[in-house]
């Protein structure tokens, strides 16, 4: 008669002893690795949420700010630079692609 083995953790069943410890510490280190991947995605999230209220609390102070320079003066003249601006493409590419002009 064959005596098999079935695993707890892996819910499989094994036509002998070895096959099933090598099989569980298989199943036991991957857990580790998610485990450990979760840990490091917990961790990573914690610190963009931290980011990401700094940058809500810096927003909002300078919104104020801006509101309380234009009522007192009546308005705010903001003028781009290239950094302030982004990498993307100009108002004047996009024309120029459009129209085909050389610009």
């Amino acid at each position: 008669m064959i005596e098999l083995f079935k695993s707890e953790k892996t819910g499989k069943i094994y036509e002998s002893k070895k096959d099933l410890e090598a099989d569980e510490k298989k199943y036991d280190e991957k857990q580790a690795q998610i485990e450990d991947f979760k840990k490091k995605r917990a961790e990573r999230a914690k610190e963009v949420e931290t980011l990401e209220a700094a940058y809500l609390e810096a927003r909002k102070k300078y919104q104020d700010a801006l509101n309380s320079f234009i009522q007192d003066y009546k308005s705010y003249h903001h003028t781009q630079t290239s950094v302030t601006t982004s990498k993307g493409p100009t108002l004047s590419d996009l024309v120029a692609a459009l129209f085909n002009l050389p610009f």
